[in-house]
């Protein structure tokens, strides 16, 4: 990846760079798309940093897009992560324990956000440098409720071709080739299906997931088959342009990878604040272009929606 290409801040960009992310966490909600557009594309800091997200440690580095993002502004995908926490608190009122398994953790802002709303998280994110600011996150936190796993997950074990990200939008590196943000020339990272991880270290009834893998999501689901016949869990997932493509590929279709019965729902954010519309389709008439996916099992689809509906 070009992050080798940061470079490290001064003393004085350091105090500028605290002063100016205390101040847009903190008090200014508009303009901030503003400071953004001003800011060089090739000004990436290798910048380590630790600030509080209600009342827990969020560690990151500047270099990471997800944390750029975080530090300056809002949570990354801020509409995903209210649904996630509406849902997590939604179900922990119906079960005796939510386990959510977060699947192309990237750097773990999702899963940092999610602690608090359920009973245990299991990340997984294959790449070693992006695995490592996901690592000081959990450091951070120091909650036994949050596991790492330095790993993808797939439809097979082995060892496959990864693209990495060729900037700090580190949310763009895949196992699948033909994007035009990645790098050619892939390195080569392990997989695992999902059910033998489960299986292997003891983890049962899945409540939620996210699953967002730039294009290799049929393949996760693959490796889940017996999980979600058995737990029928909340899926979020990205449906990209790369996801239909693989399904074309390889004869593959979304409602043979999932749970008989599943309810679908678009998600449509609102600008950048986290406000979202959502909108029941059925696997016929997807959306075509790039957007995220919502799957219910038909059985609590209903109250799940009546709480997302209140939260908007």
């Amino acid at each position: 990846m070009q992050l080798k290409l940061a470079q490290t801040p001064s003393r004085f960009q350091k105090l500028i760079i605290d002063s100016i992310g205390h101040l847009f966490r903190q008090w200014v909600k508009r303009g901030r798309s503003l400071f953004f557009w001003l800011v060089p594309n090739h000004t990436v800091f290798d910048y380590d940093f630790t600030v509080l997200n209600k009342g827990k440690p969020y560690s990151g580095n500047l270099k990471f897009g997800i944390d750029y993002q975080f530090f300056f502004s809002q949570p990354f995908e801020a509409q995903n992560v209210q649904i996630l926490r509406t849902i997590a608190d939604h179900l922990a009122c119906q079960r005796e324990a939510v386990h959510f398994l977060d699947v192309g953790a990237n750097v773990g802002a999702h899963s940092h956000l999610l602690l608090d709303h359920v009973h245990s998280i299991h990340s997984f994110e294959p790449h070693p440098q992006i695995f490592q600011s996901l690592s000081a996150k959990w450091k951070a936190c120091n909650d036994a409720s949050w596991h790492i796993y330095p790993f993808g997950l797939g439809a097979h074990e082995g060892e496959l071709k990864y693209y990495e990200p060729a900037s700090h939008n580190t949310g763009t590196g895949s196992f699948v080739q033909g994007s035009a943000l990645n790098h050619n020339a892939p390195i080569t990272l392990p997989i695992r299906p999902g059910d033998r991880v489960l299986t292997e270290f003891g983890i049962d009834a899945i409540a939620l997931m996210k699953i967002d893998v730039e294009g290799f999501e049929p393949f996760v689901l693959e490796g889940f088959a017996d999980t979600l016949k058995r737990d029928r869990p909340i899926i979020l997932m990205e449906m990209s342009v790369p996801t239909r493509q693989v399904l074309g590929d390889h004869h593959l279709s979304l409602k043979s990878l999932l749970y008989s019965d599943a309810v679908l729902v678009e998600i449509q954010p609102i600008g950048d604040r986290g406000d979202f519309r959502l909108i029941v389709k059925d696997f016929d008439t997807l959306n075509p272009s790039h957007h995220d996916l919502l799957v219910l099992p038909i059985e609590i689809a209903n109250d799940s929606l009546k709480q997302l509906n209140h939260a908007i």
